[in-house]
């Protein structure tokens, strides 16, 4: 009978203790990657163009990260003169510890 109630008290504690509210309450530093892609139909030269920003945000929840991620991706079409263009924006973020900034490139050579 100690053992039941012991393992029941146990378990209470664990179920207390793994609160799904310690995710949301967690902050942390997220860095944010946003491409905004434009493109027209019929093609014109110079398209597709692509602008790539990257940004930080400090002490957000993983909520807030997703929330203003999926805010920030959107997709709009207008046409204009016989031509349809598209622009394209996404965002995607991680947390800033796990990110690693791309290569930047400059004519042949690559930098790091």
């Amino acid at each position: 009978m100690k053992r039941i109630v012991l393992l029941a008290v146990m378990a209470m504690f664990v179920l207390v203790s793994c609160s799904t509210n310690d995710d949301v309450t967690l902050k942390d530093n997220y860095t944010f990657t946003t491409t905004l892609t434009t493109t027209c139909s019929p093609s014109i030269s110079g398209y597709p163009q692509t602008t790539t920003s990257v940004t930080t945000q400090n002490g957000i929840t993983a909520a807030q990260a997703k929330s203003a991620a999926e805010s920030l991706t959107t997709t709009s079409t207008t046409t204009t003169g016989g031509y349809k263009i598209t622009t394209t924006m996404k965002c995607v973020y991680i947390l800033t510890k796990n990110y690693v900034a791309p290569p930047v490139v400059t004519g042949a050579r690559v930098e790091y």
